[in-house]
C-alpha cells in the first residue's frame, strides 16, 4: 500500500473530523514529505503519519520523548497526559510499554473512535484542577499549547514529576497575544517554573531537546527528589531557528 493509499484509509476511517480542505493540507504536506523528509512535523500530522506507518521508527520523535520518560521509570506510573489533540498517539505508544502503569489522556477533541483499554484512559473533556491527585503519580503534555501550563502547575502544586515537551505558543488570539513571539512565551514560561520549583522547594528545571527529529522547542522535566543541578542550561541556542 502506498502512502497516499494508507493516508486515504485514514481519512475515511475519521471521514467525520475532516474538511475538504484539511484533506487538501494532508495529502499537499505529504508530497513536500516526500522530497523533504528532514523536517518538523505539525502535531496532526505527526499523528497522522505515525498511525499510517509513513514515518520509520527511527525518525518518529514520540519515541525519543518516551526515552525521556524512561527517567521517570514510566512503565510503573499512574500517568496524566493532558491534551494531545484528536489522535493520541503519544498516549497509545506509552500504553503499550506499560507493565503495571496507565495512562490517562484529557481532551477534548479525540476522535470517537479511539477506544480505550485496561492501558490506556480516554478522556474527552477538558483537564480540571480539581481532578483527584490520588490517581496519578506522573505529568505529561507533548506540544499541546495551553495544556502545557497547566500541566506545570498542576504538577508543582501537588509534588508530582512532569515532562511537558513545549512548541509554538503565542499568536494565537487569545492570552498568548500578551506574548509578541513564541520564543517570548516559552522563556516566559521556563523562567516562571524555575520560580514555582525554587519556591515548592523542588529541584531546578532539567531542559532537554529532540533536535535530532528538526524540533526546536524545549522539553520541561522535573523529578521531585533530584538534587543535582543541570548543567549550563541554555534555553536558546544560537543559530535554532523556531518555526
Amino acid at each position: 500500500m502506498t502512502d497516499k493509499e494508507k493516508i486515504e484509509k485514514y481519512l475515511n476511517k475519521y471521514s467525520h473530523c475532516f474538511t475538504e480542505n484539511e484533506e487538501k493540507y494532508i495529502f499537499d504536506f505529504l508530497k513536500y514529505y516526500k522530497k523533504n523528509k528532514n523536517i518538523f512535523l505539525p502535531l496532526e500530522i505527526q499523528q497522522i503519519y505515525d498511525e499510517c506507518e509513513i514515518i520509520s521508527e527511527n525518525n518518529n520523535i514520540y519515541n525519543e520523548y518516551i526515552k525521556l520518560l524512561e527517567k521517570m521509570n514510566y512503565k510503573e506510573k499512574k500517568i496524566l497526559e493532558i491534551g494531545e489533540g484528536f489522535n493520541p498517539r503519544l498516549a497509545i505508544r506509552i500504553s503499550k510499554k506499560l507493565t503495571s502503569g496507565t495512562i490517562t489522556v484529557y481532551d477534548p477533541l479525540i476522535y470517537k473512535n479511539i477506544k480505550k483499554n485496561k492501558k490506556l484512559k480516554i478522556k474527552r473533556k477538558l483537564f480540571k484542577q480539581k481532578e483527584n491527585i490520588k490517581d496519578y503519580n506522573l505529568i505529561i503534555s507533548f506540544m499541546a499549547k495551553k495544556a502545557a501550563e497547566i500541566a506545570i502547575e498542576y504538577a508543582i502544586n501537588n509534588n508530582l514529576d512532569f515532562i511537558v515537551a513545549l512548541c509554538d505558543g503565542g499568536l494565537h488570539g487569545d492570552e498568548f497575544d500578551f506574548y509578541t513571539c513564541p520564543e517570548e512565551w516559552i522563556h516566559a514560561i521556563i523562567l516562571n517554573t524555575n520560580n514555582k520549583l525554587k519556591k515548592a522547594n523542588r529541584p531546578p528545571l532539567i531542559i532537554e531537546y529532540l533536535y535530532k527529529y528538526h524540533s526546536s522547542y524545549p522539553v520541561l522535566i522535573n523529578k521531585t527528589y533530584i538534587r543535582k543541578k543541570p548543567n549550563n542550561i541554555i534555553a536558546f541556542p544560537k543559530n535554532i531557528r523556531y518555526n
